[in-house]
């Protein structure tokens, strides 16, 4: 498949402004950028590299750290696995003023990812056909978040 570099390079821009600057090695490569162009954009500093299998563009404004964990989370189908969720959610969804000194996120059971300094990982079964929504940080609606922290208490 055959592609112009500059229709390369507008796809993954558009994907990136998509997904607040950041973009994976897996969806460079799926719109036509190999390992080596991935080293040549980063060396001159076209790409910035996040960590590994992570990059952004630096044109677009830093965002974030919840769109980072969101990354973070995938597993090898490239499929999101952590929800934003509890306090956090509360403050996403306009719920809460106080904001948490910490980032909740669930997922499921199997999840053998460490979390990073700052994150609590809460463990359980995550419907598949659960509350979610594209593109958005906070995978669960309003409803949901209320009966989690609920719960909490």
């Amino acid at each position: 498949m055959c592609r112009s570099a500059r229709l390369v390079a507008h796809t993954l821009a558009t994907l990136a402004h998509e997904q607040g600057g950041y973009f994976t090695a897996k969806h460079a490569g799926q719109v036509g950028y190999g390992y080596r162009h991935l080293d040549y954009h980063e060396s001159v500093g076209n790409f910035e590299r996040v960590e590994y299998g992570l990059y952004r563009l630096p044109t677009i404004p830093r965002s974030d750290h919840l769109i980072r964990l969101s990354f973070r989370s995938r597993n090898q189908k490239d499929e999101p696995q952590a929800v934003i969720s509890h306090e956090t959610a509360l403050v996403l969804h306009d719920l809460s003023d106080l904001l948490p000194n910490r980032i909740d996120l669930t997922v499921p059971r199997t999840f053998r990812k460490a979390a990073p300094r700052g994150v609590v990982l809460h463990k359980t079964v995550i419907a598949p056909d659960g509350p979610r929504r594209p593109n958005c940080r906070c995978q669960s609606n309003a409803s949901a978040t209320c009966a989690q922290s609920w719960r909490m208490c």
